[in-house]
């Protein structure tokens, strides 16, 4: 039986720290070109999919479960805080890597990027950091695919209103352009 699966020759991971004061998108784009080599003059990437960090630091210690804390690295929950003693920790501490992630993905000429998210009201800031860039952004809630009973929108701030999609709590954001559009059926 055939499953028409391809067989991965080579897989390539690279490690770049979009947090640090000395890094950004170029830098990021510097690294992947250098890890793609010279086949392109810009790398591209067609989708950008990202679970970073993004409990908040008071969240973390407000409402995250025991277990969790105790067995779960802090670094995969928490984004790092480099300046403490200057970042005012809030609610928003959790959403560090969301812009970065955003710059990069215009810089990849990216397609469609998922990004999750901890729950609705982290999922509609998000939502709003997308920009003009993309054609549609989104809210999908556990299952984006449930049919609900009425459609449902989330005001993101600027006048901009984004649909939000299935049923349960919000965990993550979608945006999408050009082809994008067509792969996700829309």
């Amino acid at each position: 039986m055939n499953l028409g699966l391809r067989t991965l020759r080579e897989m390539q991971f690279l490690e770049a720290d979009i947090l640090a004061e000395h890094s950004n998108a170029f830098s990021v784009m510097s690294r992947l070109k250098e890890a793609q080599g010279a086949s392109q003059s810009k790398p591209t990437y067609d989708i950008l999919i990202s679970n970073p960090p993004y409990i908040s630091t008071s969240a973390f210690r407000r409402t995250t479960s025991a277990s969790v804390r105790k067995y779960e690295p802090k670094l995969a929950l928490v984004p790092p805080v480099r300046n403490s003693s200057t970042v005012q920790l809030n609610e928003d501490d959790g959403d560090l890597f969301y812009p970065k992630l955003f710059e990069l993905a215009i810089m990849l000429d990216t397609n469609v990027v998922l990004f999750e998210v901890a729950d609705m009201e982290q999922a509609m800031r998000v939502a709003g950091l997308a920009g003009d860039d993309w054609d549609v952004v989104e809210i999908w809630r556990d299952d984006p695919g449930a049919d609900s009973d009425e459609v449902e929108f989330a005001d993101v701030g600027q006048g901009r209103r984004v649909d939000v999609k299935g049923v349960g709590n919000g965990r993550s954001v979608v945006a999408y352009r050009r082809e994008g559009s067509g792969w996700l059926g829309r």
